[in-house]
């Protein structure tokens, strides 16, 4: 392993024989060069172990590390992070790659002459399924910065509003690794979810931070080895990693001074992002009552549920509807009611926004397949309309309108979590 090194990459490794070779080969064909990359083996079954193997016979900057058992993608970071010689380090899963041979050249250059803590970068994504990269306002994950936030070294006020709001993805970033020493910094393990918390408490400790809006690797979609998985198969982790991030907080004494921030990060992500996902309804209820709990753990004093009220004043009404209220409903539900007449009934259920005329006939509905993508119906039982990818179809099959900045509709959608009884006039 080299000692007098500027960079460590580090790769964790597991069953990825089929992209192992392009990700190697776009980081050894780099014109800098002064690095090394550690790939953490994590019990690989398949032939990955055997091209790394071939990889270092021919190059001495890498090195492999085979893990005894297999621990996951934050405990195998961690190893690599610990392991690291290079001033700065970044990461890079095994089935993505560079998109040319100067990125790093090009990276190590601004985070040197800024003497950053942390550089931000953006990605291009690769279809595998269709061997293509994918449109920008098609992408599964969009760049979240706006333009006023990139290209120069971040003040202390913008530092500040990005606490709990950093780019969650390790590859995209080159850190100072003094930094997470330093702040004992490490990724979550035996959990999913672990790049996000780690981001979050990376964006705690910076003090020079640079974001470039330019794609420096590519990362892979619809890939059948990937690590992603549907939200219920990664369940147990959805409360488990808010917990470990209040944790975290806590043993750092960070709790109270973010209080407000990150008590908003938490709900919105529980019951606005994850939440609205959970397809099985007893799934859904496990969750809220996984969410009450974990809001009751926080243990808000009135002054602290204020400040939250002032940073969200909806994310404080959420709250306030787990403390006050004990009866879980998944949905709510409007009437507007003539005497005891029911002209119209909207109904907001998890996957679902439907409305009726007259309680019984359905003449709207949206479905959310997902957070960035949805079908309307117009008139349910005969629809006309389908809306996808920005497009409207006439009759489900005939593009005829397109509606810019559609995909961003169904991304921040208000959930409502409870519903007062309705009382029959």
């Amino acid at each position: 392993m080299q000692k007098n090194v500027e960079l460590t990459i580090i790769i964790p490794v597991f069953n990825a024989e089929k992209y192992l070779k392009k990700c190697l080969d776009s980081i050894l064909s780099q014109t800098y060069d002064n690095f090394e990359i550690i790939c953490i083996n994590d019990c690989s079954c398949d032939n990955s172990i055997a091209i790394l193997n071939d990889y270092k016979k021919n190059d001495n900057r890498i090195s492999i590390i085979n893990n005894s058992k297999n621990l996951g993608p934050g405990a195998s970071r961690n190893i690599g992070i610990n392991k690291a010689n290079g001033k700065y380090l970044t990461f890079i899963d095994s089935d993505d790659f560079y998109l040319n041979e100067n990125c790093l050249l090009k990276l190590l250059n601004i985070i040197k002459s800024n003497n950053l803590d942390l550089l931000i970068f953006n990605n291009e994504e690769f279809d595998d399924n269709k061997k293509i990269y994918i449109a920008q306002r098609q992408k599964r994950f969009a760049f979240p910065y706006k333009k006023e936030h990139i290209g120069h070294i971040w003040t202390r006020a913008e530092i500040e509003k990005h606490y709990f709001s950093i780019i969650p993805f390790p590859s995209s970033k080159i850190y100072d690794r003094e930094l997470l020493i330093r702040n004992q910094i490490l990724f979550p393990e035996g959990v999913y979810f672990e790049d996000t918390a780690f981001s979050n408490y990376i964006s705690l400790f910076n003090k020079k931070v640079m974001v470039l809006d330019e794609a420096f690797f590519a990362y892979r979609v619809n890939v059948s080895t990937s690590t992603t998985q549907n939200i219920v198969s990664k369940f147990d982790s959805i409360v488990s990693i808010h917990k470990t991030m209040f944790d975290f907080l806590k043993q750092n004494g960070l709790y109270e001074v973010h209080l407000p921030a990150f008590v908003c990060l938490c709900i919105k992500s529980l019951c606005l992002y994850f939440l609205p996902q959970i397809n099985d309804i007893e799934k859904a209820k496990e969750l809220n009552l996984e969410i009450k709990e974990f809001i009751l753990k926080l243990e808000l004093s009135k002054a602290q549920y204020s400040a939250v009220k002032r940073k969200n004043p909806y994310v404080a009404c959420i709250i306030n509807k787990y403390l006050q209220n004990g009866e879980l409903n998944l949905f709510s539900e409007f009437k507007l009611k003539i005497f005891k007449f029911t002209l119209f009934r909207y109904l907001n259920l998890i996957k679902t926004k439907q409305i009726y005329l007259f309680d019984f006939i359905p003449v709207y509905k949206i479905f959310y397949q997902s957070h960035n993508c949805s079908f309307h119906y117009l008139f349910n039982f005969i629809f006309l309309f389908k809306i996808k990818n920005q497009k409207i179809f006439l009759f489900g099959f005939f593009p005829f309108f397109k509606i810019e900045k559609f995909k961003n509709y169904t991304q921040n959608y208000n959930y409502v979590l409870y519903i007062d009884k309705l009382k029959n006039g």
